[in-house]
């Protein structure tokens, strides 16, 4: 993926890798989509790349190690479906990953990392509307309206009136 990023794709590579998918790893299989879709636009490899992302995942016989999770996996699919322009698919994973979050992160550091990178990568990638952030603080709450194209908010906390915020 990092080859493909700098323009150094390997044709050769990606086909001999993707004629084995059925035998790598489902997190290995996102990246190697990722890697053909940053390194060729034509149909062919787009057909590729959206043949290794619907090869299922075998859930009960992924092994995991302390870097890679369900998450991990997750995210990099959504990578790879955002960049294919599959809005339902990008969805939801995106759903899936929001929802899978515990105590503020995704298992462990590699996972939280990927996770954010692809959420992040959400940002303008696809045709939104306006968003609207729900902002609850004690028992007051608070609608927000994101214009389009905003990319981020930012809430300051007046101490003098003890942890008010100011919106």
């Amino acid at each position: 993926y990092t080859l493909a990023l700098a323009d150094k794709g390997e044709t050769g590579w990606y086909t001999h890798i993707a004629n084995r998918a059925e035998s790598i790893h489902p997190s290995s299989r996102a990246l190697l989509a990722m890697s053909i879709l940053h390194s060729f636009d034509a149909r062919h490899w787009k057909n590729l790349a959206r043949k290794l992302l619907n090869i299922p995942r075998p859930e009960t016989s992924v092994r995991w190690n302390h870097f890679g999770s369900q998450a991990r996996l997750t995210a990099l699919e959504l990578m790879a479906w955002r960049i294919l322009g599959d809005a339902d698919q990008v969805l939801q994973r995106q759903d899936k990953l929001l929802a899978g979050r515990k105590n503020g992160h995704w298992l462990n550091t590699q996972s939280d990392a990927w996770v954010l990178m692809a959420l992040a990568g959400q940002q303008g990638s696809m045709a939104r509307e306006i968003a609207t952030v729900n902002v609850s603080w004690s028992d007051e709450s608070r609608s927000i309206e994101l214009p389009d194209g905003a990319t981020r908010i930012e809430f300051r906390l007046d101490r003098d009136k003890q942890g008010i915020p100011m919106v």
